[in-house]
């Protein structure tokens, strides 16, 4: 682990990341709030639609790996559309068994 930690490197790293956005809302729904975060209501989100997103977001984590990506980055946000990830640990169960 202290060996990971060591910095800097003698090569660049790259990393993969995605906010994992819940792409099904449009601007004529945002209009209709005023923000697309704190106010913007659950009720858009479709869980079946969510569902496929979330395999499809996990299907390019596991294809970074293989194409050799140096890590994944993640992080999380609450009450967001654009992020569909309301905590960093459910991802890395989900990727650690991929």
């Amino acid at each position: 682990m202290v060996d990971q930690l060591k910095r800097p490197t003698e090569h660049a790293e790259i990393y993969w990341f995605s906010e994992q956005p819940y792409g099904h809302v449009g601007e004529e729904d945002l209009e209709k709030y005023d923000s697309g975060r704190l106010g913007f209501p659950n009720t858009y989100f479709d869980p079946a639609k969510a569902s496929i997103l979330y395999n499809q977001y996990h299907e390019q984590y596991q294809l970074a790996d293989e194409v050799g990506f140096d890590g994944i980055m993640t992080n999380e946000h609450h009450a967001s559309y654009w992020c569909m990830k309301p905590a960093v640990n459910l991802d890395a169960a989900v990727i650690s068994k991929l």
